[in-house]
């Protein structure tokens, strides 16, 4: 019978030590030849993924769904065209948590960030929040990046 807890009590620990290693984050860019032009409320594709760990980003949609629940951190840097002002909401469900702007009389770039607690299978997103189109810079100056802080 002791033995008997004690695989019970390894299999804990194995199973407990999978989840402690497992980590959830994600780097994601604009990576074009030209200016990406985005619609009213449309999400911003960051079709350049640098880190995908955990498999939450969906670049096919600019979507991060949390694979696990917890506290997120994520982070947006918006490059703007010259002389094209751009509004940029970074959402949750799409309901807005933060937003950025930029005036567009020059090349700018703005950063904003959030933590954020999400149950697993909610999304975060970049959306333009503008009436008209937006230009985004490309080259991989516009980013949106996120990781779990804690469980």
């Amino acid at each position: 019978m002791l033995e008997q807890r004690v695989q019970g009590l390894e299999a804990m620990n194995n199973t407990l030590a999978k989840l402690i290693q497992q980590t959830v984050g994600f780097t994601a860019c604009l990576s074009s030849p030209s200016a990406v032009n985005i619609g009213y409320q449309q999400p911003i594709k960051f079709n350049h993924v640098i880190t995908n760990d955990g498999n939450g980003f969906d670049p096919r949609h600019g979507t991060f769904r949390a694979p696990v629940s917890g506290l997120y951190h994520f982070s947006m840097t918006i490059y703007s065209v010259k002389s094209h002002p751009i509004r940029i909401q970074m959402v949750k469900d799409g309901t807005e948590l933060i937003r950025t702007y930029e005036g567009g009389s020059d090349y700018l770039s703005s950063t904003t960030d959030v933590n954020v607690r999400l149950s697993a299978g909610q999304t975060v997103w970049c959306r333009n929040s503008q009436t008209a189109n937006a230009l985004i810079n490309f080259g991989g100056y516009s980013c949106f990046s996120g990781h779990q802080i804690s469980s």
